[in-house]
């Protein structure tokens, strides 16, 4: 009776060529893999002719949907290179880590007083990360490198192994720490199923698990009681498993095992190629995607970059030359030594897009077909897995219409991001009786259903539970009240309560004031609309908040606007305008009064930021409780030679609020602004001609022309006073005209004519 341990790295493929080299030469009878023993039946699908990997298997608890685990693979993981060679050649294939029905019943790691021990933050992160050790010793930056350079991209087939496994045996013997409570169970499930397949009568047995597992697996004719021991105890849960289509990207950000995958798509160029042939295909095919950008990279760029990159490898003494080399190698030469430039490398031969599939029986989850059959009903099943986009206008009035938005609303929350609702600039419209949708279909939305899929088995169920999870675990105000809309959208009655009570809570313990702003036009849009058959909710409750909430920000708003930056001012200026015109809509007397009064207040204090100054003048002038007199005398003061200059023309860029309707009707104004521009120094002038010109790019054409004919009316005065326009004319100084007029040109962009006499 033989045994052969065949450590690998998951999702390496290095470790895939040399696995299949060496289950050819061994041909075992039995192969033991490390996969959870109670689905190998989900294994046998592997071999469906519809099945392209990357795909995941998904494993979770029914009972408790958020108790979820992915299996990720790619054709180059030794996983599935040992699964398929099994299923081809008839080879018995037996799992044999913990079965996921104990591990997804493990909630912590129950360790006596006295077997803890006091473990260093660097044995913290050798346990979490060995290889990473192993590579830093050798001189890498990480384990990966160490990795990728030793192992993927040298021969060894089975020699290999056990070079791999004598140094893993030596790595733990030297550190010599206690494993994790996980790894113990793993490790005793594992040697208990090696004792029960000899007991089988398999007679050469192939080992594939983890190197990191193999020194502890040998000792299994010794630990039959402790294993047994360990094991005996173990809760167990429910679990059900289905296969998904994966990415080349999610299989770079996550997965089910211990080592990442950083660069799936080069990983696959390296199990698929020759070693030899690897560094020119790759820069071909990166030649190949730069000219699709029309970009210049030509045969004999790739030549030269062949050679930089062998170069750069002869220099770093390795092998043949890695990802840093080509990378390195491909941004000299090709992007001029600017990594922006050749950014669609990375994306598509160093992640990849990839996706792949499965059959599609196996997509039948009970969130999918629930979801399906909605489709039907609500006659949207033809916008569904239908490539490119589709425009969809509902109008809420009619019951059809709202029982689709409702459906789209839960889809969004679930985070299918199938359909997105445009957003009106109109604030009437936004929560008002018609919306409209842009439906695009994307293959990856069938791995967002079954990731939905834990959540509940029926549209209805999943989405309350995952609003009910946010709810439970988030305390920010703002994201809750955002979130109070969406579920009025989509009909969760249920959770509304509970969810006013929490923004309440929170709203009333609140100090920050800013988030109280930001959470008001929310609330003010929910009052408006509740008592309607589209968005149903508690109306007393949301009043009695925003009753709350106004009087404490017209109290403090005032002290907080004072000594900002230009960047935080910009910010809380941004947050009075919505809350203006959300008091605007709620069109309340006495919260009016009140707010502005706090606007009055801003205005006369000392140290605020200008353009908070200038906007709310500015508004109280619009909203008529400041006469145009006391605006004009505001901004001759905000703009007197006295003042900071900065500080006048970020008053001015508050003040004008993107209209430039105060200065086409009231000339006076005009008149203050050209005298200040006219009393700056040239240097100074020349310095704001970008702030200006950018002021002046938010109005309209027509409006722009209109501010020129007046300064251009002026000049025709000037030249004749005597004229009739004199009397109408704006009153403008003489002092450096030839710098304003061409400045006001520029800003204004149009093409200066003289006026006729």
């Amino acid at each position: 009776m033989k045994i052969h341990y065949l450590g690998i790295r998951h999702h390496g493929p290095g470790s895939s060529r040399n696995l299949v080299e060496a289950l050819k030469k061994i041909k075992p009878d039995a192969v033991l893999l490390e996969m959870p023993s109670d689905i190998r039946d989900a294994l046998e699908i592997v071999q469906h002719k519809k099945m392209k990997p990357p795909v995941a298997l998904l494993i979770y608890n029914p009972d408790q949907p958020a108790a979820a685990s992915y299996y990720p693979f790619a054709e180059f993981s030794p996983e599935w290179q040992a699964v398929s060679y099994c299923l081809k050649n008839n080879i018995h294939l037996r799992c044999f880590d913990l079965p996921k029905e104990n591990w997804l019943a493990l909630t912590h790691s129950p360790r006596k007083e006295d077997d803890s021990e006091e473990e260093s933050p660097d044995d913290i992160a050798i346990r979490h990360d060995p290889l990473g050790y192993i590579g830093r010793l050798a001189g890498y930056a990480d384990g990966e490198r160490w990795w990728e350079e030793v192992i993927e991209k040298q021969g060894g087939q089975e020699p290999a192994f056990q070079a791999i496994m004598e140094l893993m045996t030596a790595l733990r013997s030297e550190l010599n720490f206690k494993e994790s409570y996980e790894t113990e169970l793993r490790e005793a499930k594992m040697r208990t199923t090696i004792r029960e397949t000899i007991g089988d009568n398999y007679q050469n047995i192939a080992i594939v698990c983890g190197a990191w597992h193999t020194p502890a697996l040998p000792s299994y004719t010794e630990t039959a009681k402790e294993d047994e021991k360990l094991l005996k105890k173990l809760k167990k849960v429910p679990v059900n498993y289905t296969w998904i289509p994966w990415t080349y990207e999610r299989l770079s950000t996550s997965s089910g095992y211990g080592a990442g995958v950083v660069s799936p798509a080069w990983y696959d160029m390296l199990f698929k190629n020759k070693r030899e042939k690897v560094l020119n295909l790759w820069m071909t095919r990166a030649a190949g995607l730069l000219r699709q950008e029309q970009m210049d990279a030509s045969s004999a760029h790739i030549i030269e970059a062949v050679r930089l990159a062998n170069t750069l490898a002869i220099i770093r003494e390795q092998a043949i030359p890695g990802l840093q080399d080509m990378m390195e190698s491909a941004t000299t030469i090709f992007g001029g030594g600017y990594p922006e430039t050749v950014q669609i490398i990375e994306k598509e031969l160093i992640i990849g897009t990839k996706m792949g599939a499965v059959p599609n029986e196996l997509k039948n989850s009970p969130l999918r077909n629930d979801l399906e059959q909605q489709l039907k009903k609500l006659r949207m099943m033809a916008y569904w897995g239908t490539p490119g986009k589709s425009e969809v206008k509902l109008d809420l009035r009619e019951p059809r219409g709202l029982e689709k938005s409702r459906f789209l609303h839960r889809m969004s929350l679930l985070e299918i991001k199938w359909a997105e609702k445009k957003k009106y600039s109109d604030h009437n419209k936004r929560l008002g009786s018609e919306e409209n949708w842009t439906l695009k279909w994307k293959p990856e939305m069938e791995m967002a259903i079954i990731e939905a899929g834990v959540w509940g088995n029926t549209v209805y169920d999943a989405v309350s539970n995952l609003v009910a999870n946010r709810i439970h675990s988030s305390s920010d105000l703002s994201e809750l009240t955002k979130l109070l809309k969406d579920t009025l959208r989509a009909e969760l009655p249920k959770l509304n309560g509970v969810l006013l009570k929490k923004i309440k809570n929170l709203a009333t313990q609140s100090r920050d004031i800013f988030s109280l702003m930001d959470v008001l036009p929310d609330l003010v849009s929910i009052s408006r609309y509740s008592t309607t058959d589209i968005y149903k909710t508690d109306l007393e409750t949301v009043r009695e908040l925003i009753d709350e909430i106004i009087p404490r920000i017209c109290i403090s708003l005032p002290y907080l606007c004072v000594s900002l930056d230009a960047e935080a001012s910009n910010d809380i200026w941004g947050r009075i305008k919505r809350v203006h015109e959300v008091m605007i809509l709620l069109g309340n007397p006495e919260f009016s009064a009140q707010w502005f009064e706090m606007m009055d207040k801003i205005v006369e204090l000392q140290g605020v930021d200008g353009k908070i100054a200038g906007g709310s003048v500015r508004i109280l002038n619009d909203s008529g409780k400041i006469p145009i007199e006391k605006t004009r005398i505001c901004l001759s003061a905000a703009l007197s030679s006295g003042m900071d200059t900065q500080f006048s023309m970020r008053w001015l860029d508050g003040f004008l609020m993107e209209s430039v309707t105060i200065l086409l009707y009231n000339p006076d104004i005009l008149s203050v602004i050209d005298a200040w521009l006219h009393g700056l120094k040239e240097n100074l002038f020349i310095e704001y001609v970008a702030v200006m010109r950018k002021v002046f790019s938010r109005f309209s054409v027509p409006e722009r022309q209109k501010i020129m004919n007046m300064l251009m009316t002026e000049q025709k005065v000037k030249a004749n006073p005597n004229s009739v326009a004199a009397e109408k004319s704006v009153s403008l100084n003489t002092e450096n005209a030839n710098l304003i007029e061409s400045a006001f040109k520029e800003w204004t962009d149009l093409i200066y004519k003289p006026v006729q006499g």
